[in-house]
């Protein structure tokens, strides 16, 4: 028994109309939502692999609140200045701690590489939150 061709069904589309179809769109590369700013994004989740959500969520109420801050008076600004003297003036003896550790335990012979290493890294960290807080190092 011949079959012919298939009864009409929705969603169904002949070799016709989707060649057709092809030849009316252009073959363009896709760049994401249109409106997007790339490298936003990408700062964006640089920010959420380095900090984490709740990090960049606070980030992001430290920079309201600056901007807040800088539409209201000059003593809300002086109040936050020596508070990041004071974490600087922290991170630095922190830093100064180690370091004296580190001489310690070589001068006793008692430092492994294991742990000089360990030292070295957090010594590392101490330096990277300088830096973001806007001190060279």
């Amino acid at each position: 028994m011949p079959r012919g061709p298939p009864a009409f069904r929705p969603g169904i589309r002949t070799q016709q109309q989707i060649e057709a179809e092809q030849a009316k769109q252009p073959d363009e590369p896709y760049f994401g939502r249109p409106g997007m700013d790339r490298q936003a994004e990408k700062d964006r989740l640089s920010n959420v692999f380095a900090y984490g959500r709740r990090g960049v969520e606070e980030m992001q109420m430290r920079a309201a609140q600056k901007a807040a801050s800088a539409t209201g008076s000059g003593q809300q600004r002086t109040k936050a200045e020596p508070m990041k003297e004071q974490m600087i003036d922290q991170i630095v003896a922190e830093i100064n701690e180690r370091s004296e550790y580190v001489e310690q335990l070589r001068q006793q012979g008692m430092l492994s590489r294991e742990q000089e290493a360990a030292i070295k890294a957090e010594v590392s960290q101490r330096v990277a939150e300088l830096r973001r807080l806007g001190m060279e190092a």
